[in-house]
């Protein structure tokens, strides 16, 4: 079964104590917690729950209900119809719907790009974005996608040494320095590619990578940003989707069709 988190509303496990989402700990009411009723469905809630656990609704939102009228009651005067209007003349409704679209887009971005970052999936997700810096990459991304590379680092000098030990040879010299050399340029844009998104995630702009070229001071302040929580404001303009590859991929769509 599932169930909305009281704190982003999205859909977990009816079981989750926390969420994989947000991170934030979910109220139980068998446990104690005061509650409250969901202004739509009315089921009880905890109290400090953002969202319904059972519907979803977001308690912050004005809930409009509109009541039935007779025939005699459906003419409205003039006097009642600018309470639902704002002073410069836009509906009540309309504004409401606007701020509820913003609250869910915020929502929605969420901390990481996968739902359950790990040593596997945040890798995969590296090398894949090897040159990709028009986005945001989360913490926990992040720092496993690292642990990964430098995984994978290891295992190519391994391959490299036994290859070098079968052919003892100057041409085994060379290639042997041409595997590491190639590796180690593509770890270099990998990574900086990496360093550059997790920046964008703190909102900052990506040519801070360059303060690691400062010896010590700069990798001191470069891995003090690195280890920062997601700075998300209404000003945003990164998210988990690269703009321009989500245009190639519906032009590569609309041409296999």
């Amino acid at each position: 079964m599932e169930k909305y988190c009281q704190r982003c509303g999205k859909k977990i496990m009816a079981t989750a104590e926390s969420c994989p989402f947000c991170g934030v700990h979910q109220d139980r009411l068998d446990l104690g917690f005061e509650s409250k009723k969901c202004k739509v469905c009315h089921e009880i809630i905890p109290v400090n729950a953002n969202y319904c656990t059972e519907c979803g609704q977001d308690q912050a939102i004005y809930v409009y209900r509109a009541t039935e009228t007779f025939e005699s009651e459906k003419q409205v005067s003039p006097e009642s119809e600018t309470i639902s209007m704002l002073p410069n003349g836009q509906d009540l409704q309309v504004e409401l719907e606007k701020i509820r679209q913003e609250v869910l887009r915020m929502e929605q971005i969420g901390k990481n790009e996968n739902p359950q970052p790990g040593l596997v999936v945040s890798t995969k997700l590296m090398l894949k974005e090897w040159f990709t810096t028009n986005k945001r990459m989360g913490r926990a991304d992040f720092w496993w996608g690292m642990l990964g590379m430098v995984l994978l680092s290891f295992v190519i000098v391994l391959v490299a040494m036994l290859f070098l030990q079968s052919m003892p040879t100057q041409t085994g010299w060379q290639i042997f320095w041409f595997i590491l050399r190639c590796w180690s340029l593509y770890y270099l844009m990998v990574t900086a590619a990496g360093v550059i998104r997790r920046l964008h995630d703190l909102e900052l702009p990506g040519l801070l990578v360059f303060i690691y070229l400062v010896p010590v001071i700069g990798e001191i302040m470069i891995l003090l940003l690195l280890t920062r929580p997601q700075v998300l404001t209404k000003n945003n303009r990164y998210g988990f989707v690269d703009p321009a590859r989500k245009l190639r991929d519906e032009i590569r769509k609309k041409w296999r069709k």
